[in-house]
């Protein structure tokens, strides 16, 4: 698979009962605060592969995700839905 499985990484996920998974695609994949590149950047995600809670519906391109406890969005540029 194309995503990172590490132990470290995993424990940064936590899935609840009708989330998806998604996995970035690229390396220091900026998640903003809001759905788009005018926003602040929250963090930056540096391993491409690492699985991040995807917690709603894409919106012009950008999917609302939960990732080391901080809820973000993040392109759909550099993000695979893999679960």
């Amino acid at each position: 698979p194309r995503w990172n499985r590490s132990p470290s990484l995993m424990a940064a996920v936590t899935v609840t009962a009708g989330a998806s998974v998604g996995a970035t695609t690229g390396t220091n994949v900026n998640m903003r605060s809001g759905p788009g590149t005018g926003y602040s950047i929250v963090l930056t995600i540096p391993e491409s592969g690492t699985l991040v809670t995807i917690t709603g519906a894409q919106t012009g391109g950008w999917w609302p995700v939960r990732y080391n406890l901080r809820d973000g969005y993040i392109s759909g540029d550099y993000l695979e839905v893999v679960g």
